[in-house]
């Protein structure tokens, strides 16, 4: 969402708290957005996604910002993910004077500042020290970025990112094909759903191992993948579907432990 979004189109909820909401940072599993789906009105596609590598549901306003969403769970370094991050209103006050530009306000009588929010705050790992470092980014339409306001709103958010040494990137809906996003959300529909009652003995742990034992001797090469799964599925007594399964969840594995 960003705060390039009419503060109309929130709840009147939602524009108190632009208000009076501190920036914060937390632990991944007690983070919550400034802003969630209930509270504003998006002409994109809302969508709370479970995350089980953050141990929440995570609240995308737009089907960018959940294509960024998807694409940072599949690199495999994210170690949090902090969507609708409220930046420090002081902060974002002093780089609108600095670069005299106007700072959003919320109210038609009383103008107030509000509080912004950054699409989101990545924080990765070093793919050799594993040290912890943070990103920021929002995610827009690129025919957006030809938008003047637009422009001056994410350069308060870089400035933002700068003053706490943070990098500031933008994700737009070219910077990844659909049908890549598409095959990483198929991919992730493996994963085992809160809640959900393990009826096949040793699905998420046996049956990969088993799995990867076959692929590593090339048991499958020149097989669609297709074939080799129903193949595994009846050398293994699963039910249909099973080690289909068991192959985007090992597709997944790999990623998510590099």
């Amino acid at each position: 969402m960003s705060t390039s979004a009419p503060p109309s189109r929130l709840t009147a909820a939602a524009r108190h708290k632009l208000l009076e909401l501190p920036a914060r940072m937390a632990d991944a599993e007690t983070y919550t957005p400034a802003i969630r789906v209930h509270e504003f009105s998006s002409r994109g596609v809302q969508t709370r996604t479970p995350v089980p590598e953050l141990g929440r549901t995570v609240h995308t306003h737009s089907y960018i910002e959940r294509g960024l969403l998807l694409v940072t769970l599949f690199n495999g370094d994210m170690r949090n993910f902090q969507e609708q991050y409220a930046l420090d209103r002081g902060i974002t006050l002093g780089a609108a004077k600095a670069l005299r530009i106007r700072h959003p306000v919320v109210g038609k009588r009383v103008k107030e500042p509000l509080v912004m929010t950054m699409d989101a705050l990545i924080t990765k790992a070093m793919s050799d020290t594993d040290a912890l470092y943070m990103q920021g980014w929002d995610a827009k339409p690129h025919a957006h970025l030809e938008n003047p306001r637009v422009l001056e709103k994410l350069s308060l958010h870089r400035a933002y990112c700068h003053q706490l040494n943070f990098t500031h990137h933008i994700f737009t809906d070219q910077s990844v094909p659909k049908r890549v996003l598409k095959n990483i959300d198929w991919l992730r529909a493996s994963l085992p759903a809160e809640g959900e009652l393990m009826l096949i003995n040793g699905l998420f742990t046996h049956m990969p191992q088993l799995m990867l034992a076959e692929v590593a001797k090339g048991t499958f090469d020149g097989m669609p993948i297709y074939e080799y799964a129903l193949d595994f599925d009846l050398r293994n007594s699963l039910p249909r579907g099973a080690a289909l399964r068991v192959f985007k969840y090992l597709s997944l594995l790999v990623p998510m432990q590099s």
